[in-house]
């Protein structure tokens, strides 16, 4: 495990091999995502990447069109297989990283990928882009995604102004198992953000989708401190999904410090597509194939 720094254009970032994690971002010296010190345990997943799937796996095993996977045991599978790899460096510039890990068969995920994690810092902000090649036989499923608790600025997380252009909310049970997904209007108060409100004492853990991208824009989530400052995650076509997460459940001091906000390309569960009615957004790679996800988080306000 090492780190790297990065900077460029007033930005830096600092950049943890253990799952390819985003440790630190700033820019003139304000931060933009809850750090974590340098050679410490990483807490939770704060700011690792995620794949070969995000959130949660549930059930006992999932289903290919050609592979059916049974688990072992019940042991809880959150957020994929290289959160805690050992990534290994490729490349590396002043404003430039790539970050390199393999994917081996596993009774959990019976296929083969090789995956890079590129940051790279530019006037516009960090941008990640996380890339996975099917390396071996069969079509393997394939989801990826980010986990940076962004900070809007120096006032508590209730004064913050949330943007979120989503039109669907998904509903989890107690233990977070996908039930329903819905328009944010069937319960507005909590889940319709789609003009940008203060989150209040609103607790969310949820996965939103039909992100609404007017004027052909990219979709957009927008964190603004009162002061006027914030943080924005600009996420390519291949997103179509975001969870947000107040850290309501964060140790001690960490609790609502920051709002997790997690591009992602596929839903929570989403293996098991056949189980659920609506879309999870799970792709299949044939051999040989690649995909690809990118997200962009910049300083707004300044």
């Amino acid at each position: 495990m090492s780190d790297h720094r990065l900077r460029a254009h007033a930005y830096t970032a600092d950049v943890d091999t253990r799952g390819a994690s985003l440790r630190t971002f700033a820019h003139d010296g304000r931060p933009l995502v809850l750090p974590y010190p340098n050679g410490a345990p990483r807490p939770s997943y704060r700011g690792a990447t995620l794949a070969p799937w995000t959130n949660l796996l549930c059930g006992d095993g999932y289903r290919t069109a050609e592979t059916v996977v049974r688990f072992g045991d019940d042991r809880e599978r959150l957020h994929g297989l290289v959160a805690d790899a050992d990534f290994a460096l490729a490349r590396r510039t002043p404003s430039r990283i790539d970050l390199v890990t393999e994917v081996t068969p596993s009774d959990d995920y019976p296929w083969r990928l090789a995956v890079t994690v590129r940051y790279r810092l530019h006037v516009g902000g960090l941008t990640q882009t996380v890339t996975a090649t099917n390396t071996g036989d069969g079509r393997a499923p394939w989801g990826c995604g980010g986990h940076p608790y962004v900070v809007a600025g120096p006032s508590p997380l209730e004064e913050w102004t949330l943007r979120l252009p989503a039109a669907q909310v998904l509903l989890v049970d107690p233990d977070l198992v996908p039930q329903r997904l819905l328009d944010v209007a069937h319960d507005s108060g909590r889940f319709d953000f789609r003009r940008g409100r203060p989150i209040g004492d609103t607790l969310l853990d949820h996965a939103f989708t039909g992100l609404e991208t007017p004027d052909a824009r990219i979709p957009t989530v927008q964190v603004r401190d009162p002061s006027g400052c914030g943080v924005e995650i600009e996420m390519s076509e291949a997103c179509g999904w975001v969870q947000l997460y107040t850290s309501d459940d964060e140790p001690g001091d960490d609790r609502r410090r920051a709002l997790a906000v997690e591009p992602m390309t596929c839903a929570p569960d989403a293996f098991r597509n056949a189980e659920h009615a609506h879309d999870t957004g799970i792709v299949l790679l044939p051999p040989g194939a690649s995909a690809s996800a990118t997200w962009t988080i910049r300083a707004i306000g300044e």
